[in-house]
């Protein structure tokens, strides 16, 4: 049985919106879950857990995409920070406050996380309470245990903050990569396709400073380590895959926001839905 909070969730990204874009800045790469078929690789990748973002490159980025926005050459006004799991990420909380600085009002600035530690982060909570700091806490799994625990999170975090977004995931849950005995391939499937489905085509990830089409190619890189791949040829075209930096000309930049389907969004898999007791992936609440 469901609990009650999972009725009426909406998708995190609504279709009509598409063109709607926003900038996730990953704060790391490890996570407390492990998801099978996570689009950040959170499942395969253990080593390094490293954090790689600094603040200059929430300045540095804001400097090039706030004017670019007031000037309506793009449309964007969300900047969010994901991971991995982003409250296992130490500085998360002065990264928060950098981006409040120096991003305008009219943004929207967030977080994502699977909620499970929101009641160890009571601070946390509340600095995003005092800078109006959005908190998105998604649904992955119907398992009840896993949802009795994540409702006491949410009714904790309530109590501190109200502005909270519950995204259910756990309909709709896409593997974007094949699985063969330790080892991951892509798909190789229509890229206009997959692009048109894809629930996460306007979410652009800042790895390291450089900006990337998603999630799956940010950290594809640190997958393929892991699992021994970085030679592997079905992936060469994936890693041959060129991401923008701040420093780059306006025209770069603008082209980049311009692009949709590419030949890398073959390799994903976004019209095929598995069940979701496939993601518990052993793990147990």
């Amino acid at each position: 049985m469901e609990l009650i909070f999972m009725r009426d969730l909406k998708p995190l990204i609504p279709r009509k919106n598409r063109e709607e874009r926003q900038v996730e800045f990953v704060t790391n790469q490890n996570c407390n879950f492990r998801c099978l078929g996570c689009d950040s690789f959170s499942d395969i990748i253990k080593k390094p857990n490293f954090h790689n973002l600094v603040e200059q490159d929430i300045i540095n980025w804001s400097k090039v995409l706030v004017p670019l926005s007031n000037k309506n050459l793009i449309n964007c006004k969300k900047v969010k920070f994901i991971g991995g799991e982003t409250l296992l990420t130490k500085n998360l909380s002065s990264f928060l406050k950098v981006a409040a600085e120096n991003f305008t009002a009219d943004w929207e600035i967030g977080f994502h996380t699977n909620g499970l530690l929101l009641k160890k982060n009571e601070e946390l909570i509340r600095l995003c309470n005092d800078l109006n700091i959005r908190i998105y806490i998604t649904v992955h799994f119907k398992n009840r245990e896993y949802l009795e625990k994540l409702k006491e999170n949410i009714d904790f975090t309530q109590k501190l903050t109200k502005d909270i977004r519950v995204v259910n995931s756990a309909k709709n849950w896409y593997s974007f990569h094949r699985y063969d005995k330790g080892k991951i391939y892509p798909f190789n499937n229509d890229s206009k396709l997959m692009y048109e489905n894809c629930i996460a085509s306007s979410c652009h990830q800042i790895l390291n400073g450089y900006m990337y089409k998603c999630s799956r190619l940010s950290n594809l890189p640190a997958a393929l380590k892991q699992t021994n791949q970085l030679e592997d040829p079905q992936w060469n075209k994936y890693l041959a895959y060129k991401p923008i930096h701040y420093s780059n000309t306006q025209e770069e930049i603008l082209a980049f926001f311009n692009k949709k389907e590419e030949d890398v969004c073959t390799g994903c898999n976004t019209t095929q839905t598995y069940d979701n007791i496939t993601k518990m992936n052993g793990m147990t609440f």
